[in-house]
């Protein structure tokens, strides 16, 4: 059973994961009984079908969350970085004005 077959699954997956949420041992055992037609496997091995179809679809949402976070922090620290070089530039201001204006020196 490849990734492929496994992805096949997906509406499966999707009803399985219902049926299991609703306590629907009727619809579980239909569920695992459709996998094990389709995809010609056995009881347990059904049951492995529709694990690794969550399990996959379960590692796909963590890397997207992953790769949005990473992005997130990318620019989090690029605007932090041009904060802090703003504020350099405006202490550098401040100090060679006269000691009256002292009031633009960042915080």
């Amino acid at each position: 059973m490849d990734e492929v077959q496994i992805l096949a699954a997906r509406p499966l997956v999707a009803r399985f994961v219902a049926a299991v949420r609703n306590g629907d041992a009727d619809d579980v055992e239909a569920v695992c009984s459709e996998v094990a037609h389709r995809f010609g496997v056995c009881g347990p091995q059904a049951l492995a079908v529709l694990t690794a179809g969550v399990l996959i679809e379960q590692q796909a949402i963590a890397a997207r969350a992953s790769r949005e976070a990473t992005r997130y922090a990318e620019a989090y620290m690029e605007q932090k970085n041009k904060v802090t070089e703003l504020r350099g530039l405006l202490d550098t201001a401040a100090s060679r004005m006269p000691a009256g204006n002292s009031r633009l020196r960042a915080v």
